[in-house]
């Protein structure tokens, strides 16, 4: 083993040399042109030398061709990139390497088209190098013109991009695959959350006909107890099922004609006892201009005003006003645009929180859940169903003042 790690040495000490002497060649060269010269370098001189040094060392491979296809320059980077010296392809064209050509292209239109005088930006290719290997390259092809704007030459600039293209195949594989186990977890939480539902129906709807029955007060009492536990647990799995239809792509908005007014009616109606539990007055106004008998989902616009609703008057304290006004933007598109706005005076949202709100199961203080309930899905829910039907929502909220959605 000792003598393998010797050999390795020599072999990597004999490449190093030989990189040390190609430069060194390079430098011996541009000394010779100086002092053949028989003057000090002006400015040009000076200014080619330092272009030559970058062209000469740069990381990426620059190549020069004839339109006949034999190599002109051949530079360290494009030695680094194929394996190949200066020395074994300079005057040599694809036919000298059928295996392992690199930057002899074979694809004959592309010349063909760089010879009209058109550049080829950000061309990507595979090509075999003198090891063997299948590297990935992105490249670029221009013409070379002489004083006469004449194309006699072809540049070429590539650069190795196998790593790179690697590493972003790898990248999206782990998102898709990250994709897949999300869905997996939307699809079994709707499953979950149906089939929870369904059940949860039965015990609501059991109560309802246990309350027709002659029963004592305290019966009563527990009944009540019984049935508003059983609505609160049904109304958190509806949102846990939207939610994960609409990350499932289950979810679909319906376009029917409906009431504006008569929709909005059954949503105050709706959250009429939250408010008067809290001695809370819903005040709500309609824009005039907007036509009453509109086409789109009355379901889903009644769901999310009842969410902001719900917020609203949970987080208005007693004997306070929640305004809720609906004006008339604009028509366009044969489509009338509508802006719902529902504001009210409560504690508020920190301005770090507000961009996380709509996040599900986000909420503005870690004590909101423990003090007024809820689970942090209702804004979400609201955006996402918002979004679907092509609209925006937003909030504008300082703490301890209120807040406007």
């Amino acid at each position: 083993s000792c003598r393998k790690r010797t050999v390795k040495s020599k072999r990597r000490s004999k490449r190093i040399r030989k990189r040390i002497h190609q430069q060194r060649a390079h430098q011996r060269a541009d000394q010779q042109r100086v002092e053949l010269s028989g003057v000090e370098p002006g400015p040009v001189e000076q200014s080619l030398a330092r272009f030559e040094a970058i062209v000469r060392d740069s990381q990426d491979a620059i190549v020069s061709q004839d339109l006949a296809g034999r190599v002109l320059s051949w530079n360290i980077g494009a030695e680094r990139i194929s394996g190949y010296s200066a020395s074994e392809v300079i005057g040599k064209t694809l036919q000298d390497f059928p295996d392992t050509a690199l930057f002899f292209d074979a694809d004959l239109a592309l010349l063909e088209q760089v010879a009209t005088g058109q550049s080829v930006l950000h061309y990507e290719t595979r090509r075999r190098v003198k090891d063997g290997r299948t590297i990935e390259i992105q490249m670029t092809v221009s013409p070379l013109r002489n004083e006469f704007g004449k194309v006699i030459a072809i540049s070429k600039i590539a650069r190795d991009i196998t790593e790179q293209n690697d590493a972003e195949r790898a990248l999206q594989r782990a998102k898709e695959n990250a994709d897949r186990a999300n869905l997996s977890k939307s699809l079994f939480l709707a499953n979950m959350s149906h089939e929870i539902r369904t059940p949860m129906n039965s015990i609501v709807g059991l109560v309802d006909v246990l309350e027709e029955t002659p029963l004592t007060e305290e019966q009563r009492r527990i009944l009540a107890t019984v049935k508003r536990a059983g609505q609160s647990l049904l109304g958190l799995i509806n949102d846990i099922l939207d939610v994960s239809k609409v990350e499932a792509g289950k979810l679909r908005i319906e376009k029917i004609q409906f009431h504006l007014e008569e929709t909005l009616d059954q949503v105050v109606e709706l959250m009429a006892s939250r408010a008067h539990d809290k001695k809370i007055e819903v005040v709500y106004e309609i824009d005039e201009r907007i036509p009453l008998e509109l086409q789109g989902d009355p379901f889903r616009l009644r769901q999310i005003m009842m969410n902001l609703l719900s917020n609203a008057i949970k987080f208005t304290e007693r004997n306070g006003q929640v305004d809720l006004r609906v004006r008339f933007s604009e028509i366009m598109d044969k489509k009338v645009w509508v802006e719902f706005e529902v504001k009210y005076k409560g504690i508020g949202i920190a301005e770090d929180k507000l961009i996380s709100i709509f996040e599900s199961y986000a909420q503005a203080e870690v004590s909101t859940s423990r003090n007024f309930g809820g689970t942090g899905l209702g804004l979400n829910i609201s955006q996402q169903l918002t979004e679907l039907m092509g609209g925006t929502i937003g909030v504008q909220s300082t703490h301890g003042k209120g807040s406007c959605f």
